[in-house]
């Protein structure tokens, strides 16, 4: 495929650090125009402007953008221009109703990490097919120990236990419960980053010794790479394929990783292999104390865990296959 010209309304560095700079990686060119604190009243105006200027090949959005983008005058100008919107579902399977659908029934491609409702999108006769999360090595990387993350063991996640929350999120706190809970229970060594855990309202609270605040999405790495164990926590446990980012983004960075168990988990990597994970709050005890007093093994598995991630994960290689699934529309 030639190389292209890809415009992008969402700007987080989830993505921008992500797939946008895998794309970049491949050769494409990329723009990124933020919007996310422009009056969206305004957004038509510095879209079309954005658009006239660049000249975009596609509009690439991602994620969680239904309500940080003017939907309407988006797709009214991509229409008048013709300009082929794609879109990655991120959020499927939990928000595929409230985030995904907005844009997939607009768009001429939807990407999804979860592989089961390819179905559904061709059902609504969507063109599409999955395409996973992933991990750039020139971000995602290992980094000396720094003593402001330095603990046994750290997570870095947002608390989304929120009592509105439990109705569209039931396995994140069934995750909690498993990953985060006996560990605080324990009195170890643990440090806790993200929003919400301290908050009254939140199904669990964790004691403020705990708690480390809000965490720059740009510190990751460091901290990822400053801790003995790092745990992850997951939204989904329905999927063969959906799982979170993080897993990556953590075995990319050398750190021994620790999540709780999901389908996903156990297609994608080997237990006590490239990573670990748990399905209960006595196994996470147990893991934790074993691990954590062997060092040798607990280093195998995170060594073994960054080369998988490196073989088969890169967002370069996310990039590849995304365009390629593109060429019989562009």
């Amino acid at each position: 495929m030639n190389k292209k010209r890809i415009l992008t309304f969402h700007e987080h560095p989830i993505y921008t650090t992500g797939i946008l700079a895998g794309l970049q990686e491949a050769g494409h060119e990329v723009k990124i125009k933020n919007l996310k604190n422009c009056p969206q009243e305004e957004h038509r105006k510095l879209m079309n402007h954005e658009i006239n200027e660049f000249k975009p090949d596609f509009i690439f959005n991602p994620g969680w953008c239904h309500d940080r983008i003017n939907l309407e005058a988006m797709f009214e100008l991509l229409k008048a221009k013709g300009i082929p919107h794609i879109y990655w579902a991120t959020e499927d399977p939990t928000f595929f109703d409230l985030a995904t659908l907005p844009l997939a029934r607009q768009s001429a491609f939807v990407f999804t990490t979860t592989i089961e409702y390819l179905s559904r999108y061709r059902e609504l006769g969507i063109n599409s097919n999955y395409l996973q999360f992933g991990f750039n090595p020139a971000f995602h990387k290992p980094w000396p120990a720094q003593p402001e993350y330095s603990a046994d063991i750290i997570l870095v996640a947002n608390n989304y236990v929120m009592k509105g929350y439990t109705n569209w999120l039931p396995f994140r706190l069934e995750s909690t419960k498993t990953i985060v809970e006996p560990l605080v229970n324990g009195n170890y060594d643990l440090k806790i980053w993200g929003l919400w855990w301290t908050d009254p309202s939140a199904e669990i609270i964790i004691p403020v010794r705990y708690y480390g605040g809000e965490l720059d999405y740009n510190e990751m790495p460091k901290a990822n790479s400053s801790a003995k164990i790092v745990l992850g926590s997951q939204f989904d446990n329905t999927s063969i394929s959906q799982t979170s980012c993080r897993i990556f983004e953590v075995l990319a960075c050398g750190a021994f990783h620790l999540t709780v168990y999901t389908p996903s988990t156990e297609t994608l990597f080997s237990n006590h292999k490239h990573l670990v994970w748990s399905s209960s709050p006595e196994e996470t005890k147990g893991l934790v104390d074993y691990y954590l007093n062997n060092d040798s093994a607990r280093e195998r598995i995170a060594k073994e865990g960054q080369e998988e991630v490196y073989r088969k994960h890169t967002y370069r290689q996310r990039a590849d296959y995304m365009m390629l699934c593109l060429n019989s529309i562009l």
